[in-house]
């Protein structure tokens, strides 16, 4: 892998482009949508229990979206239902060039969703310790994974983002989807050349990765 830092953030973009993510506000809302009119048509979700589960609709509303989204070729990735580190159920997994993405509804914005393993994102977290002796080395541990939050209530925030392999905090994050422009402008720097090259190195690592391990 190249000795340079791949920025997260310019990782994001090579695999979601400002113009792809700019379908995200409006995939939100007509799911959002959906799930407060399916709920209102049908009383058996207007029970005290069904209310205080109502996200729950909203998930499945929103995966049901994404996966149209992909389905329809309006975000020209692959999707499919993998299952939870522990077998509780399976979730919808966005495969781009390089990287997953999975959709996750939380209460705050502040912190990734607990449950979720993003060992794999330790190629990303390479930051230099104090000496350059105690400088551990970077190993791809499996395809990058980025989390689409969303939340709550009322749809107040969606972030794009990398979490930390091993901490809970946002290695990259978005600004708050929902409240930018339909063209979603680069918040980043332009990519240097070592940057591209980089990220091509990291490309080259995760095929081989997928392609030892079996995991297309």
């Amino acid at each position: 892998m190249s000795e340079r830092k791949v920025e997260a953030g310019h990782f994001l973009n090579d695999q979601i482009s400002p113009t792809q993510r700019a379908l995200i506000p409006t995939t939100l809302k007509q799911a959002y949508k959906a799930a407060d009119e399916l709920a209102a048509e049908n009383p058996i979700l207007d029970v005290v229990s069904a209310r205080e589960q109502h996200g729950r609709v909203r998930t499945w509303a929103v995966d049901l979206a994404f996966e149209k989204l992909v389905s329809t070729g309006q975000w020209p990735f692959d999707c499919g239902w993998a299952s939870f580190a522990r077998p509780t159920g399976r979730y919808l997994r966005i495969r781009t060039e390089a990287a997953t993405v999975s959709i996750s509804l939380v209460d705050s914005a502040k912190k990734p969703p607990r449950p979720v393993c993003f060992r794999q994102n330790n190629a990303m977290a390479n930051t230099p310790y104090l000496f350059p002796e105690m400088e551990e080395e970077v190993r791809l541990e499996g395809v990058p994974g980025f989390v689409l939050t969303h939340g709550h209530k009322t749809l107040d925030f969606a972030h794009l983002g990398m979490a930390h392999p091993s901490k809970r905090k946002w290695l990259y994050r978005t600004t708050n989807l929902m409240r930018t422009a339909h063209v979603i402008e680069d918040d980043l720097p332009p990519v240097e050349a070592e940057d591209e090259e980089a990220i091509l190195s990291l490309k080259d690592e995760i095929q081989k990765w997928s392609s030892d391990n079996g995991n297309v």
